[in-house]
């Protein structure tokens, strides 16, 4: 059995010992956990202490003497119970956790604490079974133990991100390309996952192959700030060492600061030696970066798409971000000696999203909490209990923060109460990973009677942003300025798509004397556009011919309204049957051009797109549903003396929503 879990020489060996000598001396065919506690009671250790502090000696005192004179008699094995076996595993874990080559004693005691039995048998210790935890964990040399901490307690936990830590799970519990990538921009609690998935699995409630794992967390500061040391030298130990130690599931926040993601690093750096682990199956992670960065390095084939997979963590709405505010408003108001009303935490999530910019949902609101509490106390009485947050409080503070006028900062007006929605079929989101968006744009052209539209390299960046929240961001494919060449491998992506396929184009659009649309291309030459640029058929003919149940296709061009007649199947000449399960949304009728203003960041319609999208519905439904997207854009673009957009969609594709709505 030492060989099993590495007790070799020491406490750990000399506590199991003990253990199976009591339950042979007790007539028992297995040593149980009750065993297990008797030897940690009775033979000397560094736990020794701990555990007669907590009023175990007067129990077993009567047996300490003689366990501890012969703690290694021969006799006859007896083998642990199942229980017990579990409890070693989880001692096994906790070595690992701390790089240790063999199990402790404290490693013994901290796997009891981990067990519900043991647990159970521990609780009649008349002090806390956290600080006995605390007391006994050796800290470990990979990190921070988020999953101790949760254990202990001191991990809060990850308001409305189930779905999240859901995928985060099923990822983990893959065979292959089982590392997962938290991609999501700063602020909107990436780390908060972590402690989530921390929490979930002190829980117990993850498959049993992920209840053994620890999770770790490289802390970065420390690494940085420890002089005594080659941060790449250092950096390069952890990973080996928690190579070795499988019990060691290693959290790499903000990866792309510290670690080279380029697919041809440099042999012997830190990083090919990082990717080499993953890559043998030896290391295990879970990685976050922003999602600009996975863009970049994440194309299809590299390293970082090899191995990973990605999971989205968008921003919280303001009333996912209320829940958030009311989960840490103790421990503010602790902090600063005030109190906080339910109505300023909800001011506080409102006036965070619209006024503070720079920032994201829920960090900014929580950063914004902080900064009231610390301006109302310096403004109380020094006699003064605990002072009262008011609305004024949060609009002067956020006044001082951005400059804004204090009249100019005001809540929204309520909502009348929404009229009963009629049935429909279900609204729900792309199934990420059997979903494609195809994002193609033409904005710089090679012939010179041809206009530039520079926005359009912003048109696809921003959209491929919003649509994180709905799309893997490894399925979003980014075309900026194709050819004719490109189109197999648009036809490629377009095929994969099983679920739902997302077709958007931005560029000039051209009809001939056919009476047909054809898109611009990067070589169309004006002239002779009709064959050199891209007719709207063959594109038509690529969502047509997808495997995906539901397919929207987006058009920014001029003349885009004439696609939407274009929505038949070939073989009917009446032109009536549309292709099933689709739904187009073009920027403007058959006969009128699309905007793209000088100086402006987009074009006219996929910027109305994006604000929608990004700031949401007024008195809407949780999900903005692509149906919903049409009235709101047409009111918008014809309020501003801009073409309305046109549609047309078969079935319930108009059912499918492309974002989560914030302002519910």
């Amino acid at each position: 059995m030492a060989s099993s879990w590495n007790l070799e020489d020491g406490y750990g060996q000399d506590v199991m010992t003990a253990a199976r000598l009591r339950a042979r001396d007790q007539g028992s065919t297995e040593a149980g956990l009750g065993e297990l506690l008797w030897a940690l009671t009775a033979v000397r250790s560094p736990v020794q202490r701990h555990l007669i502090d907590l009023g175990f000696d007067d129990e077993y005192s009567n047996l300490r003497s003689r366990a501890s004179s012969r703690p290694h008699e021969a006799g006859p094995a007896v083998p642990p119970t199942n229980e017990l076996r579990r409890v070693l595993a989880l001692a096994q874990a906790e070595s690992h956790a701390v790089g240790g080559e063999r199990v402790e004693a404290s490693d013994l005691l901290l796997g009891l604490l981990r067990h519900e039995g043991g647990r159970a048998l521990l609780s009649r210790a008349d002090g806390s079974l956290s600080a006995l935890s605390v007391a006994v964990t050796r800290p470990s040399p990979f990190g921070v133990r988020l999953g101790q901490a949760a254990r202990e307690g001191r991990v809060r936990p990850a308001l409305n991100r189930d779905g999240v830590i859901d995928r985060l799970v099923q990822i983990l519990s893959l065979r292959s390309r089982n590392n997962p990538v938290l991609i999501g921009e700063a602020g909107v609690g990436r780390r908060a996952v972590l402690n989530g998935l921390a929490r979930r699995l002190a829980a117990g409630e993850a498959p049993p192959r992920l209840l053994d794992r620890e999770l770790v967390l490289i802390d970065w500061h420390e690494l940085i700030t420890d002089r005594s040391t080659d941060f790449e030298g250092r950096l390069r130990v952890i990973f080996e060492k928690a190579a070795t130690a499988s019990s060691v599931l290693l959290c790499v926040h903000n990866a792309d600061r510290y670690l080279d993601l380029h697919p041809r690093s440099e042999p012997g750096s830190v990083a090919s030696v990082f990717w080499s682990l993953i890559a043998r199956g030896d290391l295990q992670v879970i990685l976050t970066m922003p999602p600009d960065v996975y863009r970049r390095h994440a194309a299809r084939g590299s390293i970082l798409d090899s191995h990973c997979r990605p999971i989205p963590v968008p921003e919280l709405s303001v009333a996912e971000t209320r829940a958030v505010l009311l989960g840490v408003r103790d421990t503010y108001e602790e902090h600063h000696g005030v109190t906080f009303g339910s109505g300023v935490l909800s001011a506080v999530a409102e006036l965070a999203d619209r006024f503070i910019t720079d920032r994201h949902l829920p960090a900014k609101a929580i950063g914004l909490l902080d900064e009231v509490g610390a301006a109302r106390r310096m403004k109380a009485p020094a006699d003064e209990g605990t002072p009262p947050v008011g609305l004024d409080d949060v609009i002067a503070t956020i006044a001082d923060l951005t400059g804004i006028p204090a009249a100019e900062i005001t809540l929204a007006e309520e909502p009348e109460p929404a009229r009963p929605k009629p049935s429909r079929s279900p609204t729900r989101l792309p199934h990420a990973p059997a979903s494609t968006a195809l994002l193609i744009g033409t904005g710089a052209y090679d012939d010179p009677a041809l206009p530039d539209i520079p926005a359009v390299a912003n048109n696809l960046a921003d959209l491929a942003d919003v649509l994180a929240s709905a799309f893997d961001p490894a399925r979003v494919h980014r075309h900026l300025d194709p050819s004719i060449t490109d189109l197999p491998r648009i036809a490629e992506a377009a095929e994969s798509a099983t679920d739902t396929l997302l077709v958007y184009f931005a560029g000039h659009g051209f009809v001939e004397s056919d009476g047909d649309l054809y898109l611009g291309l990067k070589a169309t030459e004006l002239p002779r556009r009709k064959h050199s640029a891209l007719p709207y058929d063959r594109l038509r003919d690529l969502v047509r011919d997808s495997p995906a149940r539901n397919r929207v296709v987006v058009l920014d061009c001029c003349y885009a309204g004439r696609a939407v007649g274009t929505l038949a199947e070939y073989g009917d000449p009446t032109g009536q049957l549309d292709i099933a399960g689709t739904y187009i949304l073009a920027a403007t009728s058959p006969t009128r051009r699309a905007h793209a203003p000088e100086g402006e960041r987009h074009s006219a319609f996929t910027g109305a797109l994006v604000s929608l999208l990004r700031q949401g519905i007024d008195n809407g439904e949780e999900l903005i549903r692509v149906a919903h997207l049409f009235p709101h854009l047409r009111t918008a673009l014809v309020a501003r003396g801009l073409p309305a957009p046109q549609q047309r969609g078969t079935d319930t594709v108009g059912d499918l929503a492309l974002a989560w709505n914030p302002r519910v």
